[in-house]
């Protein structure tokens, strides 16, 4: 609708003037997290590959059935 798009760019900055001063308030009581070292950054899985793996592991599970049948 092109009436909200013409005054969405007004709306944004007068919202963003109304609420700057509670995300200054917030921002300084936020307790900030230590930075990791680089040994302490857990290593991570991408769930693509364990879906994969889950599914090869699947597979050959399925073929040892069918063999044994």
């Amino acid at each position: 609708m092109p009436e909200f798009k013409e005054r969405e760019a007004a709306r944004e900055k007068e919202k963003m003037e109304e609420l700057a001063p509670y995300l200054k308030e917030a921002m300084k009581r936020k307790k900030w997290m230590a930075e990791l070292k680089d040994d302490e950054i857990p290593n991570v899985e991408a769930l693509g590959r364990q879906i994969i793996e889950e599914a090869k592991n699947k597979e050959a599970a399925n073929k040892k059935k069918k063999t044994a049948v």
